[in-house]
């Protein structure tokens, strides 16, 4: 399994705060149920369409979801690559809105919210599109059918 993990710039701007390595606890709005540790994640940045994108990618750290002290379900993830790093620093929204498998994913349909599940085939594209785009070194390695990496 594979999620898009979403955040705002008001709240957690990826421009300046995603590096690798770093160890974050992100909530989990939807979807706990299904996350796992060693799921690649990817990092969304909404808000102005000037920004709007993939600004990396990571993993879940934890085998389990935690509620926080004000009450808050969140998973450990950790960065495994920010774009940030790259010349092009992230992926354009518009050139994953438009694809025509990546463009029907929830979180085109009905953005509000921090996690949104990927299926297989959405995983398989949105690293195609990466590797087309910024290059082979920056996509998730593969994953084996439980989330592990091969």
């Amino acid at each position: 399994m594979s999620f898009i993990f979403q955040s705002v710039p008001e709240k957690y701007d990826l421009r300046k705060h995603l590096k690798v390595g770093d160890r974050v606890a992100w909530l989990a709005s939807r979807e706990r149920d299904k996350m796992n540790a060693g799921n690649i994640i990817y990092f969304w940045l909404a808000g102005s369409p000037k920004h709007r994108g993939l600004y990396g990618w990571g993993q879940i750290s934890d085998s389990h979801t935690f509620v926080d002290e004000q009450g808050v379900n969140r998973v450990k993830v950790e960065c495994k690559k920010s774009f940030l790093a790259h010349p092009k620093r992230f992926i354009p929204s518009k050139l994953i809105q438009n694809n025509p498998v990546l463009g029907n994913n929830l979180l085109f349909r009905y953005p509000p919210g921090t996690n949104f599940l990927l299926t297989e085939s959405e995983d398989m594209e949105l690293r195609e599109l990466i590797k087309h785009y910024l290059g082979g070194d920056w996509s998730p390695p593969g994953t084996s059918v439980n989330g592990g990496q091969t």
